[in-house]
């Protein structure tokens, strides 16, 4: 097993009326994952930790979400290190 460790942003865009419950359910189950970081924001969620643990747990989260029938795109960023510990910058 790959010992890389990863980021990933991931934002949710359910095309149907009555969207929050199916969002939740998705952070859920980032959210209950062990072993990786998870971070919610209100334009994405950050998740953090090692590479196949971070692919298994959104696949997980995807599959489940999509089976109830209904239009979910994703939009999926990558970073090959895990950056959640990095220092944000203000610009004011």
């Amino acid at each position: 097993m790959t010992n890389i460790q990863i980021s990933v942003e991931i934002s949710m865009y359910p095309l149907q009326d009555n969207y929050l419950e199916s969002i939740e359910e998705f952070l859920h189950i980032l959210h209950t994952t062990h072993n990786i970081k998870v971070q919610t924001n209100v334009m994405s969620t950050q998740v953090f930790g090692p590479l196949p643990l971070v692919f298994d747990t959104i696949k997980n989260a995807i599959q489940k979400i999509y089976g109830d029938g209904k239009q979910y795109p994703f939009v999926i960023k990558v970073l090959n290190s895990d950056v959640s510990e990095m220092a944000i910058k203000s610009f004011k």
